[in-house]
């Protein structure tokens, strides 16, 4: 069992390892037949690039995902505490399929990648260090993605909602290539959550509250607080969250 820093430099060097940063070159063009009989190029196949981005995988994740109860916050909000798997099997990284979870007490939505692009139900995929939301071009989902830098969970308002710049998530770069980046993979709006320690190779979360609107709870605010389990092997993700109306 790989355990620690080297478990992180594991993971991260084979996301850097298929990631291009967007360099790498585009599909190519997808050529189908119209109606009366004319041959139309669509320039760019998108479903094939995003393919690329996510590492689109059919089969639904064996990983847990867990919910307890966390305290509350200052005005009574109840705070929860989520556990995701996202490790990759290293032995067969393109049969590694993304965790999905929504913020609701079921928790982990069954469905494979593909499906994910149509499926509403889910909030936030997890798979290693990539972490994407169900919007813009990760999924038919109206999830939008924020966050506030040094401000605990209990101290976000409501009223610091509206002047936040939401993004959601983009997968395909205007020349068509799969928009990722190195240490991550795709690059999500949830972008790089982490502080990566090249001396220990360990990950540890920034100081870092996400705000999101449109999930199946409405708006929720989370915290990445690990990477690593009981056992000090990373690829397991706990999440602190809270709903604010």
């Amino acid at each position: 069992m790989l355990r620690s820093g080297r478990a992180g430099w594991l993971l991260l060097a084979a996301v850097c390892a298929c990631s291009s940063g967007g360099t790498e070159p585009a599909p190519p063009p997808e050529v189908t037949v119209s109606p009366d009989g004319g041959v139309v190029v669509d320039t760019c196949n998108e479903d094939l690039v995003r393919d690329r981005a996510v590492g689109t995988v059919e089969t639904v994740s064996t990983y847990a995902v867990a919910t307890t109860s966390d305290g509350t916050t200052p005005d009574g909000r109840a705070i929860q505490k989520t556990t995701v798997g996202a490790r990759t099997d290293f032995s067969n990284e393109s049969t590694t399929p993304f965790t999905y979870l929504r913020f609701s007490p079921t928790g982990k939505v069954e469905i494979h990648d593909r499906q994910s692009f149509t499926d509403t139900s889910w909030d936030l995929g997890f798979k290693n260090a990539v972490v994407r939301a169900n919007g813009g071009q990760s999924g038919s989902g109206s999830v939008e993605v924020a966050w506030l830098d040094g401000v605990a969970l209990e101290d976000v308002t409501s009223d610091q909602l509206p002047g936040l710049s939401y993004t959601t998530d983009v997968l395909i770069t205007d020349e068509c290539r799969p928009n990722t980046k190195p240490r991550v993979g795709a690059d999500t709006a949830v972008g790089e959550w982490f502080i990566y320690d090249p001396q220990t190779h360990h990950l540890d979360p920034k100081d870092r509250t996400y705000v999101l609107k449109g999930t199946s709870s409405g708006n929720v605010l989370f915290r990445i607080t690990s990477w690593y389990d009981d056992e000090n092997v990373g690829g397991q993700y706990t999440l602190r969250w809270t709903t604010l109306p």
